[in-house]
């Protein structure tokens, strides 16, 4: 029969044996950025609109240059009853493209169209 102090070293050893391999190193974090300030996404809702609408985004900058930076096809959305929400992405702006503009088109043809409205 085993004695009570041996049975309790036995007992010691195999926890410390099927403990030990568990214990891991430490992780780190090797970077953390905040992405709104460098990402900029356009919710546009459309009603009404057929699955090959598409909806572009136009910027503007000071001296009234405008040029598209976002396009997608209508049925990229979610669609709910009549409506559908369209998210258009942004790449990195220029420093002075302070404005934007939704456009609605139908084979090339603009359907709507809205203000200029400021980005930030």
């Amino acid at each position: 029969m085993i004695r009570r102090e041996t049975w309790g070293a036995w007992v010691g050893l195999a926890t410390t044996l099927v403990v030990a391999p568990i214990v891991l190193e430490a992780q780190e974090i090797v970077q953390a950025v905040v992405l709104d300030l460098t990402a900029i996404e356009v919710q546009v809702i459309v009603a009404g609109t057929r699955s090959d609408d598409r909806v572009q985004c136009l910027v503007r900058d000071g001296a009234d240059r405008v040029r598209t930076v976002a396009e997608r096809p209508v049925s990229s959305g979610f669609t709910s009853g009549r409506t559908t929400v369209v998210s258009l992405p942004l790449p990195l702006l220029a420093v002075g493209e302070r404005e934007f503009a939704v456009v609605l088109l139908r084979e090339g043809a603009e359907l709507g169209r809205t203000g200029w409205r400021p980005l930030r």
